[in-house]
C-alpha cells in the first residue's frame, strides 16, 4: 500500500517548509487492443485519458503522507504539484518529493534584488562587465 512505502521511505523528519512534488501514474495498456495501438501507447503517442482520474490519485497519495505524519503535517505545503499519467506495460507509480528549504531573509531577498538589478542593467546595454563597469 502506499501508506506502507510512505512509511519504508519517509525522511528523517517531517517538512516543515515548502515541498514540491512530482507524481508519475503508469497505466496498463489495455490486453484487448490491437499490437499497432498497444505498441503507440507504450511509445506515447496514445495518452491515458480514462480512470483513474490523474488529480484524485495525486490527492489520495498526498492525504495518505499528511495522514502518516512522517512526511509533513499538512499538505499545504505543497507549493508545487508535477503530476503525469502515461501507459506502461505494467502498473505502477513514482513520487519524488522535494523538500525546500525555508523562505529567503530580508538579506537574501536584498541580494536578489541586486543581482536582478544587475542582470536588468546587463540587458539594457547587451553585456556586463563586473570588472571595469559595464561595456
Amino acid at each position: 500500500t502506499m501508506a506502507a512505502l510512505a512509511a519504508a521511505h519517509a525522511p528523517p523528519a517531517p517538512a516543515a517548509g515548502p515541498v514540491v512534488l512530482h507524481y508519475l501514474a503508469r497505466v496498463p495498456v489495455p490486453a484487448s487492443w490491437p499490437a499497432w495501438e498497444r505498441e503507440a501507447a507504450l511509445a506515447g503517442a496514445v495518452l491515458p485519458t480514462g480512470r483513474p482520474d490523474l488529480d484524485n490519485t495525486a490527492k489520495s497519495i498526498m492525504d495518505s503522507l499528511t495522514r502518516s505524519g512522517q512526511w509533513w503535517a499538512d499538505d499545504a505545503l505543497a507549493v508545487e504539484l508535477h503530476a503525469r499519467k502515461i501507459y506502461a506495460p505494467v502498473a505502477s507509480q513514482r513520487l519524488e518529493v522535494y523538500f525546500l528549504r525555508e523562505s529567503a531573509t530580508k538579506a537574501e531577498w536584498e541580494a536578489l534584488q541586486v543581482e536582478r538589478e544587475l542582470a536588468a542593467l546587463a540587458g539594457a546595454t547587451g553585456r556586463l562587465s563586473l570588472i571595469g563597469g559595464a561595456s
